[in-house]
């Protein structure tokens, strides 16, 4: 508790009052408690305050009067064992002391640690020693006044290493607040300081966090991790844009035939740009985190395979949803240009797939296993640049024509048969799936699987029919 306090403390000062004296605040004021011997305490909100400002005279207003105990009193004649019983019944760990029931002056205090070392540890009998035998006497106690600010009362409970302090004004005992009240408190002032300078950075409307970890926006509320996927999957769809343009510039720049080509001879060497980009970054993101990373390892501890994300994992599928969003919209506007009907299917049953593990949070080791067969991308681009430009009787087709039927065989063929091995040796934790993730899983694979061995039984005739024509060649 006490390390929990200091840690309040240090980082207390973080936002200053500089950028808050902005804000209209109100400032409560202070209703004087009447003592009553089961007076108590609930919480009810605090009225807001700027930061470091909530005085003691605050938590004794939230306090009210309700019936939990928070403070209570005893006289200085009960016994111990009476005491004792008053505060566990209560759940209290201290009574204020006073002289008697007709003369309420404070006497002292008497604590679970008075019992302790003055009943407990010198075998003495809790119902025939009087509280005023073991009590801390009035001139021995540390107190604070109504006006004392909550982290000034903080610091001087962890000083003097104490858990309850009276509160006294000018007329007297008028309460008592305990450690778990200040700490309160002051979490309650760390959080709405949070929620002002949100206010107030964003002017109010826009993007607000707010308790429990939430970005409102006017009527609707999203979790931060819904609201970082969206902005992972929008990210996804600029750097497309981003990477087609810089394509077109490059390509003008280092190529000379680009400026020969036709309109749509330009407009798919870019999105192929774009295609190869995304095969590059989501193949070293998927095999960082599948194999380098401890996220998928089966001994890291952390609950099952399935369930498991990061994240850079959360980043990964939102940017590859953003990436097949914007394919999908340039394969249907030239359509049948950039790819035919298999194509769609392709990329639709993809996406589809990413989709439902991103918002689940399921599955997410098989979808990046399923990303990193885009590592074959850039052979298949690199390949049809090649044969634009009219490079299709180069050394370098023939090399990039083995890399592609290599690759395509260890990404998408082996690949997928230890993707299946995978989930029937775990199918248990597979079963746990949501039901829609479930059987998307179990149908989404196999149709991707089916097309990889067609697309490789087309790849290995060119690579025969390359091959062939290169050896007449010589």
């Amino acid at each position: 508790m006490q390390g929990a306090i200091r840690g309040f403390l240090s980082n207390g000062s973080v936002v200053k009052n500089a950028v808050l004296q902005r804000i209209s605040l109100v400032n409560p004021l202070f209703q004087p408690a009447v003592l009553s011997r089961f007076q108590s305490v609930t919480s009810p909100r605090m009225e807001e305050h700027g930061f470091e400002s909530t005085t003691i005279a605050d938590i004794l207003k939230a306090k009210g009067k309700s019936a939990d105990g928070s403070w209570l009193w005893c006289t200085t004649k009960d016994t111990v064992y009476d005491a004792v019983k008053s505060m566990t019944h209560h759940n209290v760990g201290a009574l204020v002391v006073v002289n008697s029931e007709e003369d309420k002056s404070i006497a002292g205090i008497v604590t679970e640690r008075d019992y302790l070392r003055k009943i407990i540890v010198q075998g003495k009998s809790s119902k025939t020693t009087k509280v005023g035998e073991i009590m801390t006497e009035e001139n021995k106690l540390i107190t604070v006044g109504p006006g004392t600010k909550v982290l000034q009362a903080m610091q001087l409970m962890t000083d003097k290493r104490i858990r309850h302090i009276p509160v006294i004004d000018e007329r007297g005992m008028i309460g008592m607040v305990s450690i778990g009240d200040v700490v309160r408190a002051v979490v309650s002032e760390h959080r709405q300081e949070l929620e002002r300078l949100n206010a107030f950075i964003h002017g109010g409307f826009g993007l607000k966090l707010r308790s429990g970890n939430m970005v409102g926006f006017p009527g609707y509320d999203i979790s931060s991790r819904e609201f970082h996927n969206f902005a992972s999957v929008f990210s996804g769809i600029i750097l497309c844009v981003i990477v087609y343009k810089l394509t077109g510039l490059f390509s003008l720049r280092c190529f000379k035939g680009y400026g020969k080509l036709t309109k749509a001879q330009k407009i798919e060497w870019n999105n192929r740009g774009i295609s190869t980009a995304h095969a590059i970054v989501v193949a070293i993101a998927s095999f960082y985190l599948v194999v380098l990373s401890d996220l998928f390892k089966e001994d890291s501890g952390d609950g099952l395979i399935v369930n498991r994300s990061s994240t850079l994992s959360n980043t990964v599928m939102g940017i590859s949803i953003g990436y097949f969003l914007t394919d999908l919209g340039m394969i249907f506007w030239l359509f049948p240009a950039l790819g035919g009907l298999e194509y769609v299917i392709h990329h639709g049953l993809s996406m589809f797939s990413i989709i439902l593990s991103l918002a689940s949070g399921q599955a997410q080791m098989y979808i990046l296993m399923v990303l990193f067969s885009e590592s074959t991308t850039p052979f298949v681009n690199l390949r049809w640049y090649l044969d634009t430009a009219g490079q299709k009787n180069s050394t370098l087709y023939i090399f990039n024509g083995v890399a592609l039927f290599l690759g395509w065989l260890v990404a998408r063929i082996l690949l997928f048969i230890y993707f299946f091995i995978h989930m029937s040796t775990h199918f248990n934790e597979v079963k746990t799936i949501f039901p829609l993730g479930f059987y998307s899983l179990l149908a989404v694979a196999p149709v991707l699987a089916a097309m990889n061995l067609f697309w490789f039984w087309k790849i290995a005739k060119g690579l025969i029919k390359t091959l062939s024509k290169a050896r007449h060649s010589q």
